[in-house]
């Protein structure tokens, strides 16, 4: 998307520069408001393409490999939940599987949890477990539960106006016995949910 805005921009300029040269036909006035009307055509064009790449799509998804095995829970949402204050208290992600005709535990197919503690929280930047990041983990397969021993978690977008987040993450988890890497885990929610207490 970068590179086709960058495109964009060169060829609007070269019909803004041809629009401000002077021409040999009479009709001066015509010949440079066609220029500039074809270089905001460019421009709304990339603008439109960019709008379209930078949608998020259903509720946002989250992805990861376990051993190098392939995790892609079917749901996935984000809750920001504040103080009656507004202060923020706690940020979380999740990415599970959801079954319905298993009430007694529909998340049995497994889930994953980031979890960010509110003053430990600023938005976008990279958030690394036992450096004081206030940063948990947690990783459910069937009935085992695991927990991140170390790992981070880098965010990339966080906007509570457009209720958008989205990162990266990566680490090693434990279920008290053996243990497991977790790699190219990446994450965007397109409806992040604000709770107000």
């Amino acid at each position: 998307l970068e590179a086709k805005a960058d495109k964009a921009v060169v060829d609007a300029t070269a019909l803004v520069d041809a629009a401000k040269l002077p021409t040999t036909t009479t009709n001066t006035v015509a010949v440079r408001v066609a220029a500039l009307r074809d270089a905001q055509a460019i421009v709304e064009k990339a603008d439109a393409k960019i709008d379209r790449g930078s949608k998020c799509s259903g509720s946002g998804q989250v992805r990861l490999k376990i051993d190098l095995a392939d995790f892609a829970p079917k749901f996935a949402s984000a809750t920001a939940r504040k103080s009656a204050a507004g202060a923020l208290e706690y940020v979380s992600v999740q990415g599970y599987f959801y079954d319905k005709r298993n009430p007694a535990d529909p998340y049995h197919a497994g889930q994953i949890d980031l979890g960010f503690n509110g003053p430990d929280f600023h938005g976008v930047g990279t958030y690394t477990i036992g450096a004081g990041g206030g940063l948990s983990f947690s990783l459910r397969e069937e009935t085992t539960q695991w927990t991140f021993v170390s790992g981070t978690v880098i965010v990339t977008e966080y906007d509570e106006a457009l209720r958008r987040m989205g990162g990266s993450f990566n680490g090693t988890v434990s279920d008290g016995v053996s243990t497991r890497t977790i790699t190219e885990g990446r994450f965007r929610v397109c409806k992040l949910i604000i709770d107000t207490q």
